[in-house]
């Protein structure tokens, strides 16, 4: 899930890379931007993205834990 949510991140930076700055407290260990300073509605598709993937694995992981519950548990 988490590398899906980087690789949309880091997606979401190449396409607005070119038209808003990057934000000065959020670069990585080399220079790079982490975030952009750029305006809600633009954010909000990341986050719309992110959102996405975390409710895609919750829901996985969610069936999955259902299907557990209902196998019965086996005798010795």
């Amino acid at each position: 899930m988490l590398q899906e949510q980087r690789q949309a991140q880091t997606a979401w930076l190449a396409k607005y890379r070119d038209r808003y700055p990057a934000d000065p407290d959020a670069l990585d260990e080399d220079g790079e931007p982490l975030d952009l300073l750029a305006p809600p509605e633009i954010v909000a598709e990341l986050e719309a993205e992110t959102d996405r993937i975390r409710e895609h694995y919750t829901a996985a992981y969610r069936a999955h834990r259902f299907q557990t519950a209902l196998i019965p548990e086996r005798g010795p």
